[in-house]
């Protein structure tokens, strides 16, 4: 369905979350992303069948993966201008100031 078998085999020998994330992104950057965005509805599926709802069918949820990874790499090129914004440091209150958290 997703062309990912050799990540899934790789992904099959990993016991551990941080075994898995390296595995992942030893993937090249269309598997990578590939992996994670499956992941992802993976998990939102997941959720949603323990909420009641009816699940969706394998196929149905490559397909929503493989459709949202080709719409990543699309915008990936447009990058918003990243903005600095202004360092605020915490400063004692006046004297006659109560401050009670």
């Amino acid at each position: 369905m997703l062309g990912l078998g050799e990540a899934r085999e790789k992904l099959s020998n990993t016991f551990i979350a941080r075994d898995a994330v390296r595995t992942i992104l030893e993937f090249d950057e269309r598997n990578r992303l590939l992996a994670v965005t499956f992941m992802w509805h993976w998990w939102l599926e997941r959720n949603r069948v323990r909420g009641g709802e009816q699940r969706m069918e394998p196929s149905h949820l490559a397909y929503i993966a493989q459709r949202n990874t080709d719409e990543f790499q699309a915008i990936g090129g447009v990058c918003a201008e990243v903005i600095p914004r202004e360092k605020k440091r915490w400063e004692r209150p006046p004297q006659e100031v109560l401050k009670i958290n």
